[in-house]
């Protein structure tokens, strides 16, 4: 049985970035259907129990909608109230310094 891995997002208007639980890995993303699709592509061998994403606006519509069309499990969320859903758990505070104090290495 394969590990369930926990995917969190941090949504912008040109791009996103994704923090994958089980192999600690960071992705920065073009937020358009081709960046999706690249996302999707390096999900498709993991075993996705969830995607959590921050409501932005409206550039997480997108982003959301293919995933969940993917069969993916999408939970967005504002991310003030982000605490006390557990994001921190969920690797959110580690992207959130990653996208907005520097970039990943």
């Amino acid at each position: 049985m394969k590990e369930t891995t926990t995917v969190g997002i941090d949504v912008s208007k040109d791009s996103f970035d994704v923090h994958i639980d089980t192999t600690s890995q960071f992705l920065h993303l073009e937020n358009t259907p081709t960046g999706i699709q690249l996302l999707l592509k390096a999900l498709k061998e993991l075993s996705v129990s969830l995607v959590v994403m921050e409501a932005t606006s409206k550039y997480h519509y997108l982003l959301a909608s293919m995933l969940t069309e993917a069969g993916l499990t999408v939970a967005v969320v504002n991310v003030t109230n982000g605490a006390k859903l557990g994001l921190p758990q969920l690797g959110w505070s580690c992207l959130s310094q990653r996208t907005h104090d520097s970039p990943p290495q």
